[in-house]
């Protein structure tokens, strides 16, 4: 009993704040963090996006205004620069991710799909 009363003891102690918020499903400034549901998981992950634009890749200021600071853009979801002719600008669609990430979808279903006759056909001859 007592080993773990000191396991816990360390282990409360070594934890960052930052990680101790995450735990809690709170930001920093003590609001609940949204649930986002199953849909738009798959969505975010399908169509991923990224910040970094490409070269002479055409940006379009954030949907909330351009002249945001970096609190404000990031608590919108938009993408933040100090280099850009926008301060605050949606963010850009990462084809190459989002062909990367359907290719591997395609070969997993396919790998799932040609080794399941395999092992239907080989659980009927067992019996």
């Amino acid at each position: 009993m007592g080993y773990f009363y000191i396991v816990k003891l360390c282990l409360s102690n070594s934890v960052a704040q930052s990680e101790y918020i995450l735990w809690k499903n709170e930001n920093a400034d003590g609001q609940a963090l949204a649930k986002e549901s199953v849909i738009e998981v798959l969505v975010s992950y399908f169509l991923p996006t990224t910040c970094i634009p490409k070269e002479n890749q055409e940006m379009k200021p954030c949907s909330r205004g351009q002249a945001l600071n970096l609190s404000e853009c990031l608590k919108y979801k938009c993408c933040y620069s100090d280099t850009s002719n926008f301060g605050c600008f949606t963010p850009l669609n990462d084809v190459p991710a989002q062909m990367f990430r359907m290719f591997a979808l395609g070969v997993s279903s396919m790998i799932i799909l040609g080794f399941l006759p395999v092992c239907c056909c080989s659980f009927c001859w067992r019996r």
